[in-house]
């Protein structure tokens, strides 16, 4: 049987039957896209591209991929949507508050001699003043480091309701599993599991994102077709963006 993409209207997550129901149930929705050009390659292309198209096409174009099978949507009941940090970094490394310094390598050659000057002499026209000492603060530089928290979903799936329901179940976890595990097509050569983008609506767009699997067993359990069933299951997805998302991503949110 084929996995079912369309989890919050297709399969057992809850015992509701109510079709207005699943119609307004909280989701995710998920795209997979499977990876068709090496990374170093596009890498290279990145290069060339960086003062081409801005905003979410500018994310497009980093990773050359295909669309994986049908949209995904998961339940979506977790509490937070996003969390992030902001971080600024001296420009460079003699500074005296003890930051990170981001500056390039020409920007901290410079500053460390002009820093160095203008902090002896702070200092000295300190001691001809009889103060304790001087302080030199640099500007500082945005550092775009990836701080955003992961996109982190969990819901259960069902096997007793009606006897059909573990196979789809099944089926759909099992297709999880695989699309996100790398495969090994010819010895040394290897592909990657799929990139995910995301969409939490009204909330948060990533482009890029890898994703974590949980599977768990619930209940009692017995072994059908070779396949261990049990009552239910716990599905837990954690999406990872790899890219420090920018404020265009959510302009799609009117």
């Amino acid at each position: 049987m084929d996995a079912k993409h369309n989890i919050v209207d297709d399969l057992k997550w809850t015992t509701v039957t109510s079709k207005a129901y699943r119609k307004t149930a909280p989701r995710i929705y998920a795209q997979a896209y499977k990876v068709t050009k090496n990374a170093i390659l596009d890498a290279a292309d990145s290069f060339t591209n960086a003062g081409g198209a801005g905003g979410i096409r500018y994310y497009d174009r980093l990773h050359t991929a295909e669309k994986e099978g049908k949209l995904w949507s998961f339940p979506f009941f977790t509490d937070q949507v996003r969390g992030f940090t902001n971080s600024w970094g001296d420009t460079y490394v003699g500074s005296t508050n003890g930051s990170q310094s981001i500056g390039t390598e020409l920007l901290k050659n410079v500053a460390e001699v002009g820093g160095a000057i203008d902090s002896t002499i702070a200092q000295a026209n300190a001691a001809l003043e009889g103060k304790p000492g001087a302080l030199f603060e640099p500007p500082k530089f945005y550092s775009y480091g990836v701080s955003d928290s992961d996109a982190a979903l969990e819901f259960t799936l069902i096997n007793t309701d009606e006897e059909e329901d573990w196979r789809d179940n099944y089926d759909t976890i099992k297709e999880l599993i695989k699309i996100n595990r790398f495969s090994r097509t010819d010895g040394f050569v290897a592909k990657p599991p799929v990139l995910w983008d995301i969409t939490i609506p009204g909330y948060r767009r990533i482009r890029w994102a890898s994703c974590g699997v949980t599977i768990s067993l619930l209940g009692r359990r017995e072994l059908r077709e070779e396949i261990i069933v049990p009552e239910g299951y716990r599905v837990a997805l954690n999406f990872t963006s790899l890219y420090t998302e920018p404020m265009e991503f959510m302009e799609q949110f009117k």
